[in-house]
Parts: C-alpha cells; sequence; structure tokens
C-alpha cells in the first residue's frame, strides 16, 4: 500500500539520497578512531618531531573521531530524501 502522505512530502520518487546507511559506517569509524587515539595515550606514544606528547596526540586524534561521529550521525538523522546541504530557511533538498 502506498503511504501519499509520504509522497506527497517527498515528491513520489523512489529514488533517494545516499546518505542513512553510510552514515553508519562513517560514526562507527569515529568510534573506532576514538579508541585508537585512548590506546595511544595508554601507551604514551608521542611524536617528538611534532612537539605533540601522549596527551596532545590523543587530542588530535580525538578531534578527528569527534569530527567523524558529527558527519556520521548527521548523515543518519537528515530526512529521507535529503542532501546534506541546507538551503534557504532551511529546508534540505534532494
Amino acid at each position: 500500500m502506498v503511504d501519499r502522505r509520504r509522497d506527497a512530502v517527498h515528491g513520489g520518487g523512489e529514488a533517494r539520497c545516499a546518505g542513512g546507511g553510510a552514515g553508519a559506517g562513517v560514526a562507527a569509524l569515529g568510534l573506532v578512531v576514538l579508541l585508537a587515539g585512548s590506546w595511544v595515550q595508554w601507551q604514551g606514544i608521542g611524536l617528538a618531531p611534532l612537539h605533540l606528547t601522549h596527551n596532545a596526540l590523543y587530542h588530535v586524534v580525538e578531534a578527528v573521531a569527534l569530527l567523524l561521529l558529527f558527519l556520521g550521525a548527521r548523515r543518519l538523522l537528515a530526512p529521507a530524501g535529503a542532501t546534506l546541504t541546507p538551503v534557504v530557511r532551511g529546508r534540505w533538498r534532494c
């Protein structure tokens, strides 16, 4: 059975923009990078040529992990059929 309300909102087509499934993968990668950063800090690994102690290196890796988590969550929470670029008045387009 066709849900006409959904078709009216989303244009009726079955073509959707990619995102939902890929968002879970990006978020999972963020978690892996976050765990890797924790391991780096625990092991006391630093980069002396860049003057990064184990704690500073952890925070650099953590920043990358948080960016990946943000991008993954953004893809997961985007409305169905939406691109990830907001347009005028906060509406999403496909």
